[in-house]
């Protein structure tokens, strides 16, 4: 439910609670207002926001391999800061840090490029004092823990499909060898029926023949 206690109506956008504490990295050729956005994100519900701001590439990926952050947020104000090279130096490192990317309204050909990265797009002129940012860097949070518990939980079904194969594999194996134990021990004991007789034979014919026909 909205402020003040009015019912949320349809069209518009809903509160979305950030944490109260957040790590930003924020990356543009152009510095943001951080007062305006400290301002922008308190209401809703961060009081202390920590930012930290890159204007190039290289500098970021350094920050980013350094510290830890709840958000990367990615603003080309001029053109300049190659995201589509960006995104994919960070994949390539590892980052796991949720990406949020500013895109201009009109840039259609920079939008259909971003669409084969990990990452959210807000498109809006008003960049970093757009009213809809908070939104997006809940979305953007949200979205990139889905993705790790879906992962988490993926990984756990295949360690369990693992154990149990191997689980049936070995109960497989055991009655292999209990077939076997108990074929092997009925070919010994016709074996030795088989010897008894044999003897028992020998034995006879070795007698006399008063002997045998008594």
């Amino acid at each position: 439910m909205p402020h003040g206690g009015l019912p949320h109506r349809e069209g518009e956008p809903r509160d979305v609670p950030l944490p109260s504490s957040m790590r930003l990295l924020c990356v543009s050729t152009v510095e943001p207002s951080w007062t305006l956005l400290a301002l922008l994100l308190d209401k809703f519900g961060c009081r202390e926001p920590r930012f930290r701001w890159c204007d190039s590439s290289l500098p970021a990926l350094s920050a980013l391999r350094d510290e830890s952050f709840d958000c990367l947020i990615l603003h080309d104000a001029d053109g300049s800061l190659r995201l589509t090279s960006l995104l994919e130096a960070v994949a390539a490192d590892g980052c796991g840090e949720p990406v949020l990317v500013l895109a201009a309204p009109g840039d259609d050909h920079g939008l259909a490029a971003l669409c084969g990265y990990d990452c959210e797009v807000l498109v809006s002129n008003a960049g970093w004092q757009s009213p809809a940012l908070p939104h997006w860097i809940a979305r953007t949070i949200e979205r990139a823990h889905v993705t790790r518990e879906n992962l988490r939980l993926t990984g756990a079904d295949q360690r369990r499909t693992l154990r149990e194969r191997d689980e049936s594999d070995q109960l497989i194996e055991q009655q292999r060898r209990i077939l076997q134990d108990h074929a092997d021990a009925g070919l010994l004991s016709r074996t030795s029926l088989s010897g008894q007789g044999i003897g028992i034979d020998a034995e006879l014919a070795h007698l006399p023949a008063e002997a045998v026909g008594s």
